[in-house]
């Protein structure tokens, strides 16, 4: 693929990364996390159609339009997250497909230390700038959990949501490449 076209196209799904990002801020409910992680899907995949330079300058652009452009601006913070996360996902996938590629085992390392230093980074930001991590069980089920079990209940979460991510973002981009090649 030309550069012309390359950056043609990472204009194209940052401005559409950008999008998601807005939606996610206006809907904010349940569905805005859906919002950034489509986002996040969608930078990554212009480093799957364009080159990794391309898909982290994607990112980078998606962030910085965000803050500017986005009322709550720690939101853009768990989009950079998500989106960092798929980026170490599309690099292992870009890496697999060379002579010399991560054993599986690498692969697997690498993706869940990547998911858990950004985990644990969100998890401690979070509580310094935010407030008492309990907050988020506010109006929920877990409303009259008591912390530590409500904080052993998170972890167990958010730790299945990096495989199940990885997995999704492996859908995506097939899904993608079909509907790209339909119309290219």
């Amino acid at each position: 693929m030309s550069k012309t076209k390359a950056l043609a196209l990472s204009g194209l799904f940052t401005a559409l990364s950008v999008i998601c990002l807005i939606l996610a801020d206006t809907l904010l409910i349940k569905s805005s996390g859906f919002c950034f992680l489509l986002a996040a899907f969608v930078c990554g995949y212009t480093a799957e159609l364009s080159k990794m330079p391309f898909g982290i300058g994607s990112t980078a652009a998606a962030f910085l339009l965000g803050m500017i452009i986005m009322p709550f601006k720690l939101h853009c913070f768990s989009f950079l997250g998500l989106a960092v996360f798929v980026l170490i996902c599309q690099y292992i996938n870009e890496r697999s497909r060379t002579k010399k590629p991560f054993g599986r085992g690498t692969a697997v390392i690498i993706t869940v230390l990547s998911w858990n230093v950004l985990l644990a980074a969100g998890i401690a930001l979070y509580s310094i700038f935010i407030g008492n991590i309990s907050e988020l069980a506010a109006g929920t089920v877990f409303d009259s959990t008591p912390l530590p079990l409500f904080i052993v209940l998170m972890i167990i979460v958010l730790e299945a949501l990096g495989p199940v991510i990885c997995i999704a973002y492996g859908q995506f981009i097939n899904f993608m490449n079909r509907m790209v090649s339909k119309i290219l």
